[in-house]
């Protein structure tokens, strides 16, 4: 379980220090950093620091940089603030609707969201798919969603050309995520 912090410094300069401290602790235990660390993974971060002051500012930095890797873990150990997480970064997406490279950002760590914690994939689906509606004439959201539907949650999800191969399973998508998934990747595809 993760303690919880004190409300973040109103010092923005501190808090991008201790940001960039995490980084380079993660940076030292791989050698090098295991994802590209860019503008949009600090205005992200900082973002998501700023509306979960109840989580460690370290928890948030390391579970972000491990939802962006090829194989996401789990660093949260009590799923509501996983969940919470989750809500988090559907809101920074509505937040920077605007600005593509975060909105991509944010769309590659929920596909991670989806593979580190199986029973989000509903969610994961629903949230990529708000997305691509929200955005329709961006080539790159509409890309990177296809891509994170199909090789995350349908992945996850045990699910092979839009069948459900298990609906039984946590993780299994509702009948209504997968027809909405398949008119969305369909309409995308047509573009």
């Amino acid at each position: 379980e993760h303690e919880a912090l004190p409300q973040r410094q109103d010092d923005a300069e501190d808090a991008d220090s201790s940001e960039h401290d995490v980084v380079k602790e993660i940076e030292k235990e791989f050698d090098s950093l295991p994802i590209e660390v860019d503008d949009c993974f600090f205005k992200v971060t900082d973002r998501l620091l700023d509306r979960l002051p109840e989580i460690r500012e370290q928890a948030v930095v390391r579970q972000w940089v491990e939802l962006l890797r090829q194989k996401p873990g789990l660093i949260f150990s009590n799923e509501c603030l996983f969940r919470d997480l989750f809500r988090e970064v559907v809101s920074v997406v509505q937040f920077f609707k605007a600005d593509e490279n975060i909105v991509r950002h944010c769309c590659v760590a929920l596909g991670g969201m989806a593979e580190a914690m199986p029973a989000l994939a509903d969610d994961v689906c629903v949230a990529l798919v708000n997305i691509m509606e929200m955005l329709p004439g961006s080539l790159v959201v509409q890309d990177v969603c296809v891509t994170k539907l199909g090789r995350k949650v349908c992945w996850i999800s045990e699910m092979v050309l839009g069948l459900d191969m298990s609906q039984e399973r946590p993780g299994a998508l509702k009948p209504e995520s997968q027809s909405r998934m398949l008119a969305a990747v369909r309409l995308a595809m047509a573009r």
